[in-house]
């Protein structure tokens, strides 16, 4: 596990659309005499989630929060942290992290938190949500939760008296080590009219009895649509149900561009993120239109799955899984950091027009990456700054510094960071 910092509150000022506000928590707060404002927060989520109203939000600050939390009656509420590695809801082991037992209402969306250490013997340890409707998961990770059914996430679709959808977007996230005694080891979803669209999302360590180890996606016409994820060691299986992949590291051979193989993360039992020479680096996709009318699925079917902008990735296209490879965030926290200055080899290599070249700085640095023609001349600079120690990329689009491009050839590529400096060649064809 990760170290926990207790960090103080940050600076985010309370706001209002219409009768919309932002209740705040921090570990520092008091539910006696906190009022939920940036100033005077509460002490504890359950007493936020108590005093919402339609369309809050919920903003929890850095900390370790035990709680049991039964959700309010408010709809549209959002319960939002500070980051998943730094805002942590421990059940205990006491009982469902998050529930709507009552039934009348559900969050709209939760994220950048860690759900740990939940236990029910009926649905659901981490999150159990009876619903209609959206709900977005984001940013998140859900770990060691156990439960009957859905031992990581328990999501069951109300809509065959009003025959209303339930959505339920997962982004970004990890869902690891969760157990059930039945089925839906990570993620069940039950229930009439359901569906999921998981997107950039780490499944892995996950086990269950009756199947669906990773995912169990439920009954006739449910179904989960999957895209740039990784599903890794989940037993006895990693999804059972009507399941649609496309560019996942996943053992279903339907859909393009899926693999499935170690998908080499840094470390398989607790850091998911993608080690150097990972099959899972640029193997995704950036735009994905899916068509899924010959299914006849329930619920309306998205067209456009993924639509993510060239800045939003490192190198040649999206990484599979929930972490993109040279983009790891707070260093301090996570404690995974390179032993030593390193470059690699570009990719592709040869390429045309982009390569993605991939380095790692073992403590913060002033780096200069530069590329040169086979006569020593500068062709353009691709980086000239101060930078975190960490694992790093660049992509070069065979372009001069002014933006023009250049001819096919042999050019070299050289990083210098402190005293380190290294040099390789790239071939880019026209």
């Amino acid at each position: 596990m990760k170290s926990l910092h207790k960090l103080s509150i940050s600076t985010i000022f309370i706001y209002t659309f219409g009768f919309a506000t932002t209740l705040h928590v921090a570990t520092t707060g008091s539910d006696d005499t906190g009022d939920g404002s940036i100033n005077s927060p509460f002490a504890t989520i359950q007493k936020a989630v108590n005093n919402a109203s339609n369309d809050d939000t919920v903003f929890v600050n850095s900390g370790l929060y035990v709680e049991n939390i039964d959700w309010s009656m408010a709809n549209n509420v959002s319960l939002i942290g500070t980051h998943m590695d730094s805002t942590i809801i421990d059940g205990g082991g006491l009982g469902k992290v998050i529930d709507n037992s009552d039934e009348t209402a559900h969050p709209i969306e939760i994220s950048n938190l860690t759900i740990q250490n939940g236990v029910s013997t009926g649905k659901g340890g981490g999150i159990s949500l009876q619903m209609v409707g959206e709900l977005s998961l984001k940013n998140m990770r859900v770990d060691n939760n156990h439960a009957e059914k859905g031992g990581g996430v328990y999501i069951e679709g109300e809509g065959s008296a009003s025959f209303i959808p339930t959505v339920v977007h997962i982004e970004n996230s990890v869902i690891s080590n969760n157990s059930a005694d039945t089925y839906g080891g990570g993620i069940a979803l039950s229930g009439a009219i359901i569906s999921s669209i998981i997107k950039n999302v780490t499944i892995v360590n996950n086990s269950a009895v009756d199947g669906g180890g990773g995912i169990n996606a439920g009954s006739l016409g449910d179904y989960a649509i999957i895209a740039n994820s990784i599903f890794w060691n989940n037993q006895p299986t990693n999804a059972d149900g009507m399941i649609f992949p496309y560019y996942s590291n996943i053992d279903i051979p339907i859909g393009p561009n899926n693999i499935f193989t170690d998908p080499l993360f840094v470390d398989g039992d607790n850091n998911f993120n993608l080690s150097v020479g990972s099959p899972c680096i640029d193997s995704g996709i950036d735009f994905l239109v899916v068509d899924l009318s010959d299914q006849m699925l329930s619920g309306e079917i998205p067209d456009t799955l993924i639509n993510l902008d060239s800045q939003s990735y490192n190198g040649i296209a999206p990484d599979m899984g929930a972490f993109e490879y040279g983009a790891l965030v707070n260093v301090d926290e996570t404690k995974v950091v390179p032993e030593s200055f390193t470059l690699h080899q570009n990719y592709p290599n040869p390429f045309n027009p982009v390569t993605s070249i991939q380095y790692e700085l073992p403590k913060d640095s002033f780096v200069n990456i530069r590329v040169y023609d086979l006569k020593g001349r500068l062709v353009n600079t691709l980086v000239s700054k101060g930078q975190t120690a960490g694992y790093k990329a660049i992509k070069w689009a065979g372009v001069d510094d002014k933006g023009k491009a250049v001819s096919a050839g042999i050019y070299l590529y050289e990083i210098q960071a402190g005293n380190f400096r290294e040099t390789k060649k790239m071939v880019l064809l026209k």
